[in-house]
């Protein structure tokens, strides 16, 4: 089965294999404080954007090491950022392969 790749900084889905762009979207957000924050906030549009467009199966790539790190080792935080990433916890649950 064919998964699409999203880089969840740019938002751009791609098939895997044939490299083809499927669809891409951007959205404007302001009054985010740091760049992890914003890293997060993209993961979890991201995914909500794949599961609006039917995937089951996603590989999700970006490039904040702390924002990867706290979506691989879920734990539950009460801060904006760890309420994002509980956010795309639910999120995940969703898919078959993420």
């Amino acid at each position: 089965m064919l998964a699409p790749i999203i880089i969840f900084g740019e938002l751009v889905l791609l098939l895997e294999t044939l490299r083809i762009v499927l669809d891409a979207a951007t959205w404007k957000i302001s009054t985010l404080h740091d760049s992890d924050v914003a890293e997060a906030h993209d993961f979890r549009l991201a995914l909500q954007f794949a599961l609006d467009l039917g995937f089951r199966n996603t590989m999700m790539e970006g490039d904040s090491l702390t924002v990867v790190r706290a979506l691989n080792n879920y734990v539950a935080g009460y801060s904006y950022i760890g309420l994002l990433i509980d956010d795309c916890g639910n999120i995940r649950s969703s898919f078959l392969i993420v």
